[in-house]
């Protein structure tokens, strides 16, 4: 890298827990984005198998001046920051975007990610904007939320919070979420709302107020525990299990077609906090986003050259049950 050719990248992190949106807001910013301008996104994922990178790919591509680059499993930070340093040092060389955004996984340390952006290694080449921290109001009034410290780190870092999916929020939610804000010490924050995670371009302009001196030093995160599994004759499986969560991810190859109508039947009745699914059946490509009993699916014609299905939950649950009842879903093998 050679600082004396290269102007700093302008630099946004979206964050925000499970669920809330990040994906979708990301692909909102994507549609936005100049014709004349390359941009650079660097997704992680709790999970192994990648499914938002297949998501944010599905209507973009290189041609298109978008690149996508993926730190899978647990938290982009962790050993040290190596994934996410590897990968930062690949856009930088590589792809020289005209801006960056960093989508680290719901369950990642964001303090950490914006701990590497400010180390002196990045200094000339990362120029730091707002982070944006998005939010479901009907979160504050769950306890498992507002003491869980990733959430609370997503809102200390944030330079705008944004209430995602605000025509689904109920008035009690919105009083209990700035109740909470104001005495988080949060309350000079700017505070959005939108829906279907639609952010102006305007949001990544705004500047960042993250010093790194502020922060303690997280601990450093348990040892996961992952495995990857591949089945004689059946899909690649992987399981990973950190902070007491866990995801069970599927990659089905392109021989796989699923019956649309009882795949998301079963989607409706997983006891899971996060479902994701990119799929293949007889009409084309399924999209699937649901969290908890609230699920959101699409279609498009496009053929998808793996189907990936991606569970995440706070309860334990059973991989092989899971595994059969996605094999009463199949159609056929071509």
């Amino acid at each position: 890298m050679n600082a004396d050719t290269m102007q700093p990248i302008p630099t946004n992190i979206i964050t925000g827990f499970l669920g809330v949106g990040k994906t979708t807001a990301i692909m909102s910013l994507l549609k936005k984005k100049p014709e004349t301008e390359r941009w650079a996104v660097l997704v992680n994922e709790f999970g192994e198998v990648g499914l938002d990178k297949a998501l944010l790919s599905s209507d973009s591509s290189e041609s298109d001046g978008l690149i996508i680059k993926e730190v899978p499993g647990g938290c982009m930070c962790c050993t040290a920051g190596l994934p996410v340093t590897v990968a930062l040092n690949q856009i930088l060389r590589e792809v020289q975007p005209d801006r960056l955004l960093i989508e680290p996984s719901g369950l990642g340390h964001p303090k950490e990610v914006l701990d590497i952006l400010t180390s002196r290694q990045y200094r000339d080449w990362i120029d730091l904007a707002a982070t944006i921290t998005l939010v479901d109001a009907r979160h504050f009034s769950d306890e498992r939320y507002i003491t869980h410290e990733i959430f609370l780190q997503q809102l200390e870092v944030a330079d705008l919070i944004v209430v995602n999916k605000y025509d689904d929020q109920q008035q009690a939610d919105l009083v209990s979420m700035q109740n909470f804000l104001h005495q988080f010490d949060s309350h000079c924050t700017p505070t959005h709302h939108t829906e279907w995670g639609e952010l102006p371009l305007s949001f990544l302009d705004k500047p960042s107020s993250f010093k790194r001196a502020v922060w303690q030093k997280v601990p450093e995160p348990k040892q996961d525990q992952k495995s990857n599994q591949q089945a004689e004759s059946g899909p690649d499986i992987y399981e990973h299990q950190d902070d007491g969560w866990q995801s069970l991810g599927f990659r089905f190859d392109n021989t796989y077609q699923f019956d649309e109508s009882a795949l998301l039947q079963f989607c409706r009745e997983s006891e899971v906090e996060r479902l994701k699914a990119v799929v293949s059946t007889e009409m084309g490509t399924l999209f699937i986003n649901q969290v908890y009993t609230e699920l959101h699916f699409s279609q498009n014609s496009v053929p998808v050259k793996e189907s990936l299905i991606e569970f995440i939950s706070a309860t334990p649950f059973s991989s092989v049950a899971i595994q059969a009842a996605l094999s009463d879903c199949v159609i056929k093998r071509q």
